[in-house]
């Protein structure tokens, strides 16, 4: 068996076109050979719209190609067959590290929203600052935390910095990350929905002890018919969400089975029992 992840990227890499060629000739290989093809779908398309068509291309033969495919979105399942019926899509939820939550209760809470991970463009945190400015929002304190993809788009955001949002450009190590969701009533996602499936940072945040909200797409719509996180359909219906949760106390009673259910372990066990 031969398991694939992220390759669908490969047009950005080293030698992009030459390395995509190569795998269309490995698939055909192992497909020749008899050889099992299993392909995590993590997203609806790259991230990155360089090299677009050929990202489709890739994409679209992995559906046809693989004999097995994993994504951790029930919307996967229905992105894929209309592209390709006939293909062969699995759903878990994207697995956590641990079923036990995290939280410091001794860290005074100094914002009410945090937003973490690597930041880059579809993760729609310039937008977001953007809309705050043009609505004229100012009564939410926020800490937007992380390596920035590059200078330009650190500039470009940081230009909305002010009293209520505070910007660290930087890699967040876990004893840092604790600190800072500790101090935060809300973890909010700003993802853009178009090519978003799932997200290993909300696998993360949904074992920190804090509101987690979300777009309406994707495993956050999944997380959201469990009750784990709330989800909104744009900024407009955003932010009386947020209003209403900054001032409610959060409870995490109904994530403690839930998180025990899609822990690495059992996503592991899940894919054995699939593929054996």
């Amino acid at each position: 068996m031969v398991f694939l992840n992220w390759v669908e990227n490969l047009p950005d890499r080293k030698f992009g076109k030459i390395q995509t060629q190569l795998l269309f000739i490995l698939l055909f290989m192992l497909k020749l050979f008899g050889k099992k093809i299993i392909w995590t779908m993590h997203n609806k398309v790259s991230h990155s719209k360089t090299n677009i068509g050929l990202k489709t291309k890739i994409f679209k033969r992995l559906l046809q190609k693989a004999d097995c495919i994993f994504t951790h979105s029930k919307e996967g399942i229905v992105y894929g067959k209309n592209i390709y019926d006939n293909a062969k899509i699995m759903y878990f939820p994207h697995p956590v590290s641990s079923a036990e939550f995290t939280v410091n209760s001794e860290t005074v809470i100094k914002y009410d929203i945090l937003i973490w991970g690597m930041m880059t463009p579809y993760k729609g945190v310039l937008e977001f600052v953007e809309y705050m400015q043009k609505k004229s929002i100012y009564n939410f304190k926020i800490l937007i935390a992380g390596k920035f993809i590059s200078e330009n788009y650190f500039n470009s955001v940081k230009a909305f910095a002010s009293d209520n949002i505070t910007i660290i450009n930087e890699f967040v190590e876990k004893n840092e990350l604790l600190e800072y969701v500790s101090a935060s009533k809300i973890i909010l996602f700003t993802y853009d929905n178009s090519s978003v499936l799932s997200s290993g940072v909300l696998a993360d945040s949904i074992t920190f002890n804090a509101h987690i909200v979300g777009p309406n797409t994707g495993s956050f719509t999944d997380l959201a018919a469990e009750g784990i996180v709330h989800t909104y359909n744009s900024f407009d219906n955003l932010f009386p969400i947020l209003t209403k949760l900054k001032e409610e106390s959060y409870s995490s009673d109904n994530k403690i089975s839930y998180l025990k259910s899609i822990t690495w372990s059992s996503y592991g066990q899940f894919i054995n029992d699939k593929l054996f």
